[in-house]
């Protein structure tokens, strides 16, 4: 995944998945946002919920950024704050602070972008962008329509 063969990484987790189908949740749901497919990872998620019978809060964070992808922001505002009560990152306050100004809601926008300043100083969003998470065109596209615009919004520095 680091190295953006997202395939070759979906593979290899297949094979470990071969061995023990109860685990990498959390790994194929990042890879398979990072391809722009924010459908398939909150599929992943509700049939992992199914094969154990109950939700995984570490996984907020990945439906919180799927919803944010989709553009379904009222639904990624509810997973992102519960993912920040367990959470101690700052990427759930990225999501959040975008979520928020896409929502309209621009006063909890910069509430949530202030807790993702304090939490990394020195992010901007040509720092965000220029760091080479995906260079899946479809991902590229949610950014630019779903994230990019709300963190603007927001006031994260350019």
């Amino acid at each position: 995944m680091a190295q953006l063969r997202f395939d070759a990484a979906l593979a290899a987790i297949d094979r470990a998945q071969k061995l023990d189908p109860t685990r990498f949740f959390m790994m194929r749901g990042s890879i398979l946002d990072h391809m722009g497919r924010a459908s398939e990872t909150l599929k992943l998620i509700v049939s992992r919920d199914a094969m154990f019978d109950r939700s995984d809060p570490a996984l907020l964070m990945l439906t919180c950024e799927a919803h944010l992808y989709l553009g379904e922001y009222q639904q990624a505002i509810s997973d992102c704050e519960h993912a920040a009560t367990g959470a101690d990152v700052y990427w759930v306050y990225l999501n959040l602070a975008a979520a928020y100004a896409q929502a309209g809601d621009i006063a909890n926008a910069k509430k949530a972008k202030d807790e993702l300043m304090r939490r990394a100083p020195t992010l901007t969003i040509a720092r965000y962008m220029g760091k080479p998470f995906s260079n899946v065109p479809a991902w590229i596209e949610q950014q630019r329509a779903h994230v990019l615009p709300g963190l603007r919004q927001a006031g994260v520095p350019e």
